[in-house]
């Protein structure tokens, strides 16, 4: 790769020729990386593979899941959330791939310079960072696309996802909003509307008396003073 003609060269291209003169002389291998990085700054990023080494890592690449990415079970009935929460999810999203992501890339393009993939930390740690947030990325827009807004408040007077309920339990008057599991926090008042309280109060009108069953096995009973 000696001309800057090659920067028209697709990611794999690229790629290619930097696996082969990374075993070239210094200035070579130096005067590539530089163009490589030149390459990516001027590309999409987001969209950008990496190629290197590739015989060597095309088995072992894998985009890692979070253990709560693996215990959460995704489908129509898990993928409701507020207008809040789909925005936040889309500013840390553009945060990731135009920020985070950029910076990974030119950490590896440099650990790349110091050559010898299997004993080099840098470029390891470069590439299992460059996984890692692949993987946020992958999983964030999983989530957007599939992500079904709810409604706040109540139409019909009934309660349903997106309402404010208060309720007297154990002779103590409690608020509670019924949102999808992704942003339950009974801690904070977001209950599930999955939850046994959460599914016991779903369709229920001010004035009615509710049973459910308690996490640990009791029964319970509470009874709506107001939807909102």
């Amino acid at each position: 790769m000696n001309d800057l003609g090659s920067l028209q060269r697709t990611p794999a291209d690229v790629g290619i020729l930097v696996q082969r003169d990374l075993h070239h002389a210094p200035v070579e291998k130096s005067l590539q990386v530089a163009l490589w990085i030149s390459f990516l700054s001027k590309n999409d990023l987001a969209n950008v593979a990496i190629w290197t080494n590739a015989r060597q890592d095309r088995k072992t690449m894998r985009l890692p899941q979070r253990r709560s990415q693996m215990m959460v079970k995704h489908g129509p009935e898990t993928d409701h959330l507020t207008e809040e929460s789909v925005n936040r999810l889309k500013k840390t999203l553009y945060e990731l791939e135009n920020v985070e992501r950029p910076k990974i890339v030119v950490d590896l393009a440099h650990a790349i310079t110091l050559g010898d993939f299997s004993e080099n930390a840098e470029y390891q740690d470069a590439k299992a960072r460059l996984a890692r947030i692949d993987g946020r990325i992958f999983g964030m827009k999983e989530r957007i696309k599939n992500a079904i807004v709810i409604a706040s408040g109540s139409s019909d007077g009934m309660v349903g996802l997106g309402s404010t309920v208060d309720v007297i339990m154990n002779g103590k008057q409690k608020t509670y909003r019924i949102l999808g599991p992704q942003e339950a926090d009974p801690s904070k008042g977001r209950i599930s509307h999955l939850s046994p309280l959460g599914s016991a109060l779903m369709g229920k009108s001010a004035g009615d008396i509710v049973s459910y069953i308690t996490p640990d096995g009791a029964p319970s009973t509470v009874e709506i003073i107001s939807i909102v």
